[in-house]
């Protein structure tokens, strides 16, 4: 069985789930199907990735990625697979109760499914009760008080449909719902679906490790496997017209639902194609063709904080943050004004291990300064700095609205005036992850591109007229 080979090869590795597709394709397949499954309320044979992503062990797992693959049947399959089974609960989720309720969707396709059968539907509670005692509950997380409402509540069963839409912390906290009678042979499990996008891309990517392979994005966390699955997987959907319609959207939403492309979010602020790359020569760094000396930049760092008092846009939402990451980032300025970032350090520390990574950053690159917020943490972090003897410079915003604050590096980006490697490190990949998909939401992570923001108006205050008198283009091959 699945179950049995995942327990001694973890699936999450590239290949390793490829080896059992061309087993599960079919109902009379060599995989052994569940003794109990229960035909009744499954009115079709699950697709090859369906059942693999039915079959797996693990307490967490993810789902899909792109359109058309199969997401919400799989959730809804994955919830009834022990209904047969004396007192079991499971609950599925999206993230308002107008989104469980559309043509289509998880409450729809449950009606579609089940009426006619033994099962009975509560209208008032929104939960199909089994036979057998089991029983499966619709809900949703849309502010903090949906959030206490399952405070009290227990699930061997918890899936998460369209899970980007949903805040991280509402998804750690069900874990704790998560459990059942000793002695029950129930599995429990925490299952996600959704497509790349929405205010949740960048920690569930984060999650489940997931990268780009290929050309196809696939997790990479043996631990918390991701199942990736495509139109092309779903024979039950007409595939012609949909692939038709989704040629009306725009390129990165397309791609998004297409390809299930997670390298990009079409509302982010900062676009891919605007970022310009640099590869280093000895001490020379090449732009575009044109070298510069080392020596002849400017290096400065920014630093900022976890937990930082800076307010986003207006959220009418209460909504509860994630413990946020302190960034460290160090850039090059050239001649003309341009901001090359040669290293980005993120992590979770309190305030004197903060200190030391600032002094270990500091001595390893040697800045002229280190800018600081002095405000909420930053108030003690740059005071511990200062009386350290580190160069640190105090930042004064204009502004409390990080879209706001990030408007100079949205600037420079789009007139290519700001530059990554192009050699493939770590650090990069967290920069990439955040920038092409953050939105200026409240509840996304933004240390790495506060770091950004704060940058650009450090070079935009010191350059001020003085930048349009040289143009990158008229610079010679060697400055």
């Amino acid at each position: 069985m699945i179950r049995e080979k995942a327990q001694s090869d973890p699936i999450g590795e590239e290949e390793t789930y490829l080896k059992y597709l061309p087993l599960v394709q079919q109902k009379n397949s060599p995989i052994q199907w569940p003794s109990s499954w229960p035909w009744e309320y499954i009115p079709h044979v699950p697709t090859g990735k369906q059942l693999l992503f039915l079959q797996l062990p693990h307490k967490e797992a993810f789902y899909g990625g792109a359109a058309g693959g199969g997401k919400s049947d799989a959730l809804l399959m994955a919830a009834l697979q022990y209904v047969e089974t004396p007192d079991y609960s499971a609950i599925l989720f999206r993230k308002t109760f107008s989104d469980l309720k559309l043509g289509g969707a998880l409450i729809d396709r449950s009606m579609q499914w089940l009426l006619g059968t033994r099962a009975r539907w509560d209208g008032s509670q929104h939960v199909w009760h089994f036979p057998s005692g089991a029983q499966i509950a619709f809900g949703y997380l849309d502010s903090e008080m949906d959030f206490y409402r399952y405070q009290g509540a227990e699930f061997q069963y918890i899936g998460f449909d369209e899970l980007t839409q949903h805040q991280e912390e509402n998804y750690l906290y069900l874990f704790s719902r998560l459990r059942r009678l000793e002695g029950s042979d129930i599995p429990l499990r925490m299952r996600g679906a959704s497509n790349p996008g929405g205010l949740g891309h960048q920690w569930v990517q984060k999650r489940y490790a997931i990268k780009q392979v290929g050309n196809i994005y696939r997790g990479t966390n043996p631990k918390r496997p991701h199942i990736p699955a495509f139109l092309s997987d779903n024979p039950y959907l007409e595939q012609e017209s949909y692939r038709e319609s989704l040629q009306e959207l725009d390129p990165i939403t397309r791609e998004q639902l297409l390809r299930g492309d997670w390298g990009v979010a079409a509302d982010a602020r900062f676009r891919k194609k605007w970022m310009r790359y640099y590869t280093w020569q000895g001490d020379y760094l090449v732009l575009a063709g044109k070298a510069c000396h080392r020596n002849r930049c400017r290096c400065f760092q920014t630093v900022d904080p976890a937990a930082s008092t800076r307010a986003g846009p207006g959220d009418e939402q209460i909504w509860r943050r994630q413990a946020s990451s302190t960034c460290i980032s160090t850039w090059l300025l050239t001649p003309d004004w341009h901001l090359v970032w040669i290293d980005c350090k993120l992590f979770q520390v309190e305030i004197p291990d903060v200190l030391h990574a600032i002094t270990k950053a500091y001595q390893q690159f040697r800045p002229e300064y280190i800018a600081i917020e002095p405000d909420g943490l930053g108030i003690g972090v740059y005071q511990y700095a200062a009386r350290s003897g580190l160069p640190v410079r105090s930042l004064k915003h204009r502004s409390v609205d990080k879209l706001v604050q990030a408007t100079d590096a949205c600037n420079r980006m789009e007139q290519g005036k700001i530059w990554l490697p192009e050699e493939n490190t770590p650090w990069k990949e967290e920069v990439e992850a955040q920038l092409f998909t953050w939105t200026g939401h409240p509840q996304q992570a933004a240390d790495i591109v506060d770091t950004l923001a704060d940058a650009a108006l450090l070079v935009s205050y010191e350059a001020g007229s003085s930048e349009h008198a040289i143009q990158y283009s008229d610079m010679p091959s060697a400055w």
